[in-house]
Order: structure tokens, then sequence, then C-alpha cells
């Protein structure tokens, strides 16, 4: 039986990395159209499983009926993160399980405004955590 405690870097330790993003709704610079759309975040790194997904509204949208928030590995897509309620003051939002980002995977945000029109107010911070699979922090494991 082969001993594998120790081979290749395997034994080494990983560590989690964080996307944060605080975006508001508005037509300022770096604010997001109140208007339903889809909008490039950032770029997983290759061989990256995500963790963790979700937002935290620190102000609600106003939209009559819904603002609903995705990400994804395409525009308009839910591979990362489902049920983001951008009307609810707090966290939301349902990560989809072991997401793993291949050779590299752009990352999108979709957010659905549905009802009465919605004004310049949401304000939102987007949270993704992964583990990039092919680093490490060159610290040891114990055997």
């Amino acid at each position: 039986m082969a001993d594998l405690r120790r081979t290749l870097n395997g034994f080494k330790k990983k560590s989690e990395a964080v996307f944060s993003i605080l975006f508001a709704e508005g037509t300022d610079y770096e604010q997001i159209a109140v208007a339903t759309g889809n909008h490039e975040l950032f770029n997983l790194p290759p061989n990256s499983v995500v963790t963790e997904a979700f937002i935290v509204v620190e102000t609600a949208g106003d939209s009559t009926t819904s603002v609903v928030i995705t990400m994804g590995t395409a525009a308009g897509g839910a591979q990362i993160m489902t049920g983001g309620d951008g009307r609810a003051l707090g966290r939301s939002g349902t990560t989809v399980a072991g997401v793993n980002s291949g050779t590299g995977a752009t990352v999108w945000l979709r957010i659905v405004n549905t009802g009465g029109t919605a004004t310049n107010v949401g304000r939102f911070r987007l949270v993704v955590k992964y583990i990039e699979l092919d680093k490490h922090t060159d610290e040891m494991t114990t055997i």
C-alpha cells in the first residue's frame, strides 16, 4: 500500500479566497442601472471551486413586486447563486454547491426587477468564496 500523506502538494494547506463588492443601483459611475440586466463581475481562476455565495442587502431595492439577484458562469445564469432577494434587508441567496471553474470562468450578476418602476435606491454587497485547488500556502498539514 502506498503512503500518499506527503505526495506532491496534497499535504500543503489551501486558503479560501473571497470576492466582495458593494454596488448601488443608479446612473452614476460604478453604479448599476435599475433596469433588469446582466453584469460581468470578475473572473474565477482556473481550477477553483465555489464554496459559498450570497448577497447582503444594505438598502432594499424598491421594485413593487420583486428584485431577484442571481450569480452564474454565463450571462443570465444562476450556476453559482440563486434566490437573492434584493427587497429584504440582510443576507440572502442559496449557493449552488461545488461549482468548478475548469479552465477559468467569468462570474456574472443578474438582477431582475419586476412590478412597478424602481428608483435608484438599492445597495447590495455580493460575496463569493472559493478555493483555488492548485494554490497552497506552503504550510504543511499534520499527518
